[in-house]
């Protein structure tokens, strides 16, 4: 019966969190006169079909390891408070959950109208992950942590493919396409495999 109070007043409680902040961003878009049904409109359907296959398909990709992890911390903190990796788990969280909210709503290129260079959130985004790895390099050992080393090695391919600015747009695309779609199958596959070990060898 505790357990199903605790669980009625969490739901409770993050609905009403996500609905403050539907009225909040609803306030904030009518003070500055945004008309409010863009905030509503679906995404554009693709036509052909083949359209933004792989730009959604990595999207997706991205949305694992921030769920899994986060699942994973909630799990292990509400059953074993002081288990030594919930924070690696948290701070994995949050670390991939700020890519994936940067793939789809592309904060970096929305920082370029206010003067901030692509390469400098890039270049600040990779202090902030090299932070964590030093921080976290001893719970890395204890993993598969190659996969997670190849997932962003092809990443930084990606990236420097992209800063190269090729004249064959549609070459460009590829090569630059090609390792960071491979980039997320690898650190999801990483994450994946991690959570479930970790999960498994806690509830033998």
């Amino acid at each position: 019966m505790n357990i199903f109070r605790l669980y009625k007043r969490s739901f409770v409680q993050i609905n009403l969190l996500f609905l403050s902040f539907i009225a909040g961003v609803i306030l904030l878009a009518y003070s500055q006169r945004i008309p409010l049904i863009i905030l509503f409109w679906p995404p554009p359907t693709p036509y052909p079909l083949s359209k933004w296959l792989f730009t959604h398909t990595f999207q997706i990709l991205c949305s694992v390891p921030p769920l899994i992890c986060a699942f994973t911390f909630f799990l292990l903190n509400k059953l074993i408070p002081n288990h030594p990796k919930n924070s690696f788990f948290f701070v994995s969280a949050v670390i991939m959950g700020l890519f994936w909210l940067n793939e789809i709503y592309r904060f970096h290129i929305i920082l370029l109208s206010f003067g901030l260079a692509k390469i400098l959130s890039i270049l600040v985004f990779s202090m902030v992950f090299c932070a964590y790895l030093l921080m976290f390099w001893p719970q890395f050992r204890q993993t598969k942590y190659w996969i997670f080393a190849l997932g962003i090695i092809l990443l930084f391919v990606a990236i420097l493919i992209d800063t190269l600015h090729l004249k064959n747009d549609e070459l460009a695309s590829v090569l630059e396409g090609i390792p960071k779609l491979l980039s997320e199958v690898n650190l999801a596959l990483y994450f994946w495999d991690t959570c479930q070990k970790e999960l498994l060898q806690t509830f033998k």
